[in-house]
């Protein structure tokens, strides 16, 4: 139900559902007042065979010059609202003209650019539908959400991210999971048709849905779970097809790491990702082998002369990419070299002979 948002704010108020009817209305009313206020204003498309509505959400993007949260509260007719600057919701209570102290809870969602307008908008379509395209991604590693694709590991292996985006275009990543977005454009009339679009996926596979739903736990943005009327009914739906499965005739499941190198091949990230897992690589290496406390537990050296040494070992060796490629044996002895040569430069500095410049040994003018 609606008006969660103003428990403390209106506490004696009540937010009745929405008849479909009422609903519409209060849409065809506000539509044209809010696209006065914001160059994209839209509702994400309501689930098919829904009977009845807690809230109205506008997706907005491109505020008139100096728009003012009143002018958007007046616009509303709203008699109380909970404004939040920038790129996020701000909720007004209208009042319902049911009874007293009764109202409608519309929340206006201000998104960045037109990108994020159009992915917000897609994602909170046809009710629960982005919440099913979110366990299928699950299901193989991934996530999904209004930001877009991600690889997700959850036990990251080492030096692995444990989260890396994939893309952020719908275009893109409608494709990738084998579904239409042509068929989603035209739209569903049914919880049946949505069911069935879903099965198209390349990631509709039941047994690792039931898996991968059995701990869904919703957090506290979400809605609750009695709320989810759809996503529950997907559940049931995918639970009942793996049941009548025969274990002996399932096909391999791919792991997924295979289907997270996969997709980084599919979106051209996959040399970005490897990248990054050697980047990581190099600095872990780099934390267990070479650090100030080796050095002075090696040379006995202290301070800054520390840090020199370091400087010029890296120096001669390429960097920390060179440390990190070294036996630890070649890193204590390469040190100890580079510190024979710097007490002798040390001691020449000290009659004016050789000075050190950013840990490169230069001879003095």
């Amino acid at each position: 139900m609606g008006g969660k948002a103003f428990s403390q704010l209106l506490p004696r108020a009540s937010f009745p559902r929405m008849s479909p009817s009422k609903y519409q209305s209060l849409k065809a009313t506000y539509l044209p007042r809010l696209r006065g206020l914001y160059g994209l204003v839209e509702v994400p498309r309501e689930a098919p065979e829904k009977t009845d509505h807690g809230d109205l959400d506008f997706i907005v993007a491109f505020p008139k010059e100096g728009l003012e949260h009143s002018e958007v509260k007046a616009a509303l007719g709203a008699s109380a609202s909970i404004p939040l600057d920038g790129n996020r919701t701000s909720h007004f209570a209208v009042p319902a003209e049911m009874g007293e102290d009764e109202y409608i809870q519309v929340d206006v969602h201000v998104c960045a650019d037109k990108e994020e307008w159009e992915r917000i908008v897609l994602f909170h379509s046809f009710g629960d539908l982005g919440m099913i395209l979110g366990v299928l991604a699950k299901s193989g590693g991934l996530q999904l959400g209004t930001k877009g694709l991600k690889v997700h590991n959850i036990f990251p292996e080492e030096n692995h991210p444990v989260s890396f985006p994939l893309s952020a275009s719908f275009e893109k990543i409608m494709p990738y999971f084998g579904l239409s977005l042509d068929t989603w454009k035209q739209g569903f009339s049914s919880q049946k048709e949505i069911f069935q679009w879903v099965e198209t996926s390349r990631f509709f596979e039941p047994r690792r849905l039931v898996k991968a739903s059995t701990f869904e736990t919703p957090n506290a943005k979400e809605r609750s779970l009695e709320d989810r009327g759809m996503y529950q009914s997907f559940l049931v739906h995918v639970r009942e097809i793996a049941s009548q499965q025969d274990v002996d005739t399932w096909p391999r499941l791919k792991t997924k790491a295979e289907i997270r190198d996969e997709a980084l091949t599919y979106f051209d990230k996959k040399e970005a990702y490897e990248r990054l897992v050697h980047d990581n690589w190099v600095k872990a290496r780099v934390r267990a082998t070479w650090n100030g406390n080796k050095v002075i537990e090696w040379t006995g050296l202290w301070g800054l002369r520390v840090r020199e040494l370091m400087q010029e070992v890296e120096r001669r060796v390429g960097g920390k990419e060179g440390i990190a490629g070294m036996e630890d044996g070649e890193i204590k002895k390469t040190a100890l070299e580079a510190h024979e040569t710097l007490k002798r430069v040390w001691a020449a500095a000290a009659v004016g002979g050789i000075e050190v410049d950013g840990g490169v040994i230069q001879q003095a003018v």
